[in-house]
Protein backbone atom coordinates (compact mmCIF):
# COMPACT_ATOMS: atom_id res chain seq x y z
CA UNK A 1 0.00 0.00 0.00
CA UNK A 2 1.50 3.82 -1.03
CA UNK A 3 3.46 4.93 2.28
CA UNK A 4 3.36 1.52 3.76
CA UNK A 5 7.58 0.73 4.32
CA UNK A 6 10.11 -0.20 6.67
CA UNK A 7 11.01 3.35 8.74
CA UNK A 8 14.67 1.73 10.01
CA UNK A 9 17.18 0.55 8.36
CA UNK A 10 18.79 -3.30 9.26
CA UNK A 11 21.69 -5.13 8.18
CA UNK A 12 20.25 -6.77 5.17
CA UNK A 13 17.73 -3.35 3.76
CA UNK A 14 18.54 0.40 3.67
CA UNK A 15 16.09 2.82 5.64
CA UNK A 16 12.30 2.98 4.03
CA UNK A 17 13.71 0.52 1.40
CA UNK A 18 11.21 -0.89 -0.97
CA UNK A 19 11.39 -3.73 -3.43
CA UNK A 20 9.89 -3.37 -7.48
CA UNK A 21 11.10 -4.10 -10.83
CA UNK A 22 12.43 -2.76 -12.68
CA UNK A 23 13.03 0.27 -10.30
CA UNK A 24 13.36 0.51 -5.98
CA UNK A 25 13.98 3.10 -3.90
CA UNK A 26 14.29 3.99 -0.47
CA UNK A 27 16.87 5.69 1.70
CA UNK A 28 20.77 5.86 1.52
CA UNK A 29 22.13 2.50 2.32
CA UNK A 30 24.37 3.21 5.74
CA UNK A 31 22.18 4.76 7.82
CA UNK A 32 20.04 3.35 10.69
CA UNK A 33 17.39 5.86 10.35
CA UNK A 34 16.42 8.87 8.79
CA UNK A 35 17.85 11.37 11.91
CA UNK A 36 20.74 9.38 12.39
CA UNK A 37 24.04 11.57 10.81
CA UNK A 38 26.67 8.68 11.18
CA UNK A 39 26.95 7.23 7.65
CA UNK A 40 28.68 3.41 8.40
CA UNK A 41 30.71 2.45 5.79
CA UNK A 42 30.28 -1.35 6.57
CA UNK A 43 26.52 -1.48 7.00
CA UNK A 44 26.05 -0.13 3.90
CA UNK A 45 28.94 -2.56 2.42
CA UNK A 46 26.39 -5.50 3.13
CA UNK A 47 23.23 -3.38 2.54
CA UNK A 48 24.94 -3.09 -1.04
CA UNK A 49 25.94 -6.79 -1.17
CA UNK A 50 22.06 -7.52 -0.50
CA UNK A 51 20.83 -5.57 -3.15
CA UNK A 52 22.90 -6.60 -5.82
CA UNK A 53 23.33 -10.19 -4.84
CA UNK A 54 19.88 -11.30 -3.18
CA UNK A 55 17.57 -8.68 -5.01
CA UNK A 56 19.50 -8.42 -8.54
CA UNK A 57 20.19 -4.83 -8.36
CA UNK A 58 22.69 -3.45 -10.79
CA UNK A 59 23.32 -0.02 -10.34
CA UNK A 60 22.51 2.69 -7.27
CA UNK A 61 21.18 6.00 -8.46
CA UNK A 62 22.71 8.19 -5.32
CA UNK A 63 20.34 11.64 -5.31
CA UNK A 64 21.52 12.75 -2.30
CA UNK A 65 24.79 11.27 -0.01
CA UNK A 66 26.21 11.16 -3.40
CA UNK A 67 30.11 11.66 -2.28
CA UNK A 68 29.45 8.48 0.59
CA UNK A 69 28.14 6.10 -1.96
CA UNK A 70 30.90 6.99 -5.21
CA UNK A 71 33.94 6.64 -2.28
CA UNK A 72 32.59 3.00 -0.99
CA UNK A 73 31.61 1.36 -4.44
CA UNK A 74 35.28 2.50 -5.56
CA UNK A 75 36.46 1.17 -2.21
CA UNK A 76 34.81 -1.99 -2.84
CA UNK A 77 36.04 -2.49 -6.41
CA UNK A 78 39.65 -1.35 -5.60
CA UNK A 79 39.56 -3.98 -3.10
CA UNK A 80 38.09 -6.91 -5.38
CA UNK A 81 34.59 -6.64 -3.60
CA UNK A 82 31.67 -6.87 -5.81
CA UNK A 83 29.10 -4.08 -5.81
CA UNK A 84 26.36 -2.25 -8.21
CA UNK A 85 27.72 0.36 -10.47
CA UNK A 86 26.88 3.79 -9.05
CA UNK A 87 25.17 6.76 -11.01
CA UNK A 88 24.93 10.23 -9.35
CA UNK A 89 22.36 11.92 -10.20
CA UNK A 90 20.82 15.38 -8.57
CA UNK A 91 17.36 16.62 -8.75
CA UNK A 92 16.10 20.15 -7.79
CA UNK A 93 13.83 21.39 -5.26
CA UNK A 94 12.62 24.74 -7.63
CA UNK A 95 10.57 24.97 -10.47
CA UNK A 96 13.02 27.47 -12.33
CA UNK A 97 14.98 24.40 -12.74
CA UNK A 98 12.01 21.76 -14.03
CA UNK A 99 14.60 21.48 -17.56
CA UNK A 100 17.56 20.54 -15.39
CA UNK A 101 15.19 17.92 -13.32
CA UNK A 102 13.13 16.99 -17.04
CA UNK A 103 17.12 15.64 -18.11
CA UNK A 104 17.57 13.73 -15.07
CA UNK A 105 13.94 12.24 -15.99
CA UNK A 106 15.10 11.06 -19.31
CA UNK A 107 18.20 9.84 -18.05
CA UNK A 108 16.78 7.61 -15.06
CA UNK A 109 13.75 6.50 -18.09
CA UNK A 110 16.68 4.96 -19.81
CA UNK A 111 18.87 3.47 -17.17
CA UNK A 112 15.84 1.53 -15.75
CA UNK A 113 15.43 0.18 -19.08
CA UNK A 114 18.80 -1.52 -18.97
CA UNK A 115 19.57 -1.89 -15.56
CA UNK A 116 17.42 -2.77 -12.35
CA UNK A 117 17.79 0.58 -10.42
CA UNK A 118 17.91 1.14 -6.63
CA UNK A 119 17.31 4.72 -6.54
CA UNK A 120 18.08 6.26 -2.97
CA UNK A 121 18.06 9.77 -1.32
CA UNK A 122 18.91 10.91 2.20
CA UNK A 123 15.54 9.49 3.59
CA UNK A 124 13.56 7.85 0.59
CA UNK A 125 10.14 9.69 1.23
CA UNK A 126 10.53 12.74 -1.64
CA UNK A 127 13.33 12.79 -4.02
CA UNK A 128 13.54 9.28 -4.63
CA UNK A 129 9.58 8.93 -5.27
CA UNK A 130 9.75 11.04 -7.42
CA UNK A 131 12.84 9.53 -9.64
CA UNK A 132 11.46 6.23 -9.23
CA UNK A 133 8.11 7.82 -10.67
CA UNK A 134 10.04 9.49 -13.45
CA UNK A 135 11.72 6.42 -14.58
CA UNK A 136 8.54 4.66 -15.24
CA UNK A 137 7.08 7.11 -17.05
CA UNK A 138 10.33 7.99 -19.19
CA UNK A 139 10.79 4.26 -19.63
CA UNK A 140 6.17 3.85 -20.89
CA UNK A 141 6.21 1.22 -17.93
CA UNK A 142 3.79 3.09 -16.18
CA UNK A 143 0.02 3.59 -17.32
CA UNK A 144 -0.99 6.67 -15.82
CA UNK A 145 0.35 9.10 -12.88
CA UNK A 146 -1.79 7.14 -10.24
CA UNK A 147 0.11 4.18 -11.57
CA UNK A 148 3.24 5.35 -11.06
CA UNK A 149 2.76 7.12 -7.87
CA UNK A 150 1.09 3.20 -6.25
CA UNK A 151 4.09 1.81 -8.12
CA UNK A 152 6.87 4.13 -6.68
CA UNK A 153 4.84 3.79 -3.09
CA UNK A 154 4.55 7.34 -2.90
CA UNK A 155 2.49 9.34 -0.97
CA UNK A 156 0.69 12.48 -1.66
CA UNK A 157 0.86 13.53 2.29
CA UNK A 158 5.04 13.77 1.36
CA UNK A 159 4.10 16.32 -0.71
CA UNK A 160 2.44 18.69 1.27
CA UNK A 161 4.78 20.64 2.78
CA UNK A 162 5.82 23.39 0.39
CA UNK A 163 9.84 22.70 -0.07
CA UNK A 164 8.56 19.15 -1.34
CA UNK A 165 5.32 20.83 -3.82
CA UNK A 166 7.88 21.53 -6.77
CA UNK A 167 9.23 17.92 -6.94
CA UNK A 168 5.71 16.75 -7.05
CA UNK A 169 4.81 19.37 -9.89
CA UNK A 170 7.84 18.11 -11.97
CA UNK A 171 6.63 14.84 -11.97
CA UNK A 172 3.11 15.80 -13.11
CA UNK A 173 4.52 18.32 -15.77
CA UNK A 174 7.29 15.43 -16.75
CA UNK A 175 3.82 13.10 -17.51
CA UNK A 176 1.98 15.37 -19.32
CA UNK A 177 4.90 16.45 -21.52
CA UNK A 178 5.26 12.43 -22.25
CA UNK A 179 1.03 12.19 -23.04
CA UNK A 180 0.96 9.88 -20.18
CA UNK A 181 -2.92 10.05 -18.16
CA UNK A 182 -2.21 12.59 -15.11
CA UNK A 183 -5.70 12.41 -12.89
CA UNK A 184 -7.14 15.67 -12.49
CA UNK A 185 -6.83 15.56 -8.45
CA UNK A 186 -3.08 15.31 -9.00
CA UNK A 187 -2.84 18.30 -11.34
CA UNK A 188 -4.89 19.79 -8.47
CA UNK A 189 -2.15 19.10 -5.92
CA UNK A 190 0.69 20.04 -7.92
CA UNK A 191 -0.98 23.80 -8.19
CA UNK A 192 -0.74 23.49 -11.79
CA UNK A 193 -1.06 26.90 -13.46
CA UNK A 194 -3.94 27.17 -16.02
CA UNK A 195 -2.54 28.38 -18.66
CA UNK A 196 1.34 26.62 -17.85
CA UNK A 197 2.28 25.73 -21.44
CA UNK A 198 2.95 22.13 -21.88
CA UNK A 199 4.95 20.16 -24.70
CA UNK A 200 3.78 16.66 -25.62
CA UNK A 201 7.26 14.97 -26.24
CA UNK A 202 7.03 11.51 -28.66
Amino acid sequence: KPGRRKRDGTLFWPYRFFWSSPVSNGGCPGFHDGDEKDFDPELAKEQLRVLGQEYGVDMIVSLACREHMAALTTRMTRHGQTSPEQESLRLWVNDKYYPRNRKTFLRLGQLSKEKHLYIHCRHGSHRAVVATMAALIASNSASSLEDALLRARGHLASFRPGYARPLFRHVVRFALEQGLEVEQKYIDFAGMADDEEVTHAP
